[in-house]
């Protein structure tokens, strides 16, 4: 994000200010967001040492690499309801 100007604002100088001026805050921050997909934002906060994480979904889950790689997912075939993917349950 940089420094934009907005963020020198004596509205924004604090937490306080920033929670008691959080309805501009968010206008500021949705229209730099917008710039940005979840992933690509999160790996980049990640890359800058920044502690943040996307929401994700359920459907959003079985898509993330590292689930992934760890198996946590495996497809399960129903006579009826016919295939779906389903968490793991840890043994023992």
């Amino acid at each position: 994000m940089g420094n934009p100007e907005w963020a020198e604002w004596e509205i924004f100088k604090d937490g306080y200010s920033r929670s008691e001026n959080s309805d501009v805050l968010r206008m500021y921050m949705e229209e730099w967001m917008a710039n940005w997909n979840a992933d690509d934002l999160f790996q980049q906060g990640q890359a800058n040492r920044i502690c943040f994480a996307p929401a994700s979904t359920m459907a959003d889950l079985p898509a993330q690499p590292q689930l992934q790689s760890r198996g946590y997912f495996h497809e399960v075939t129903h006579p009826k309801a016919g295939r779906s993917l389903h968490w793991k349950v840890p043994h023992g």
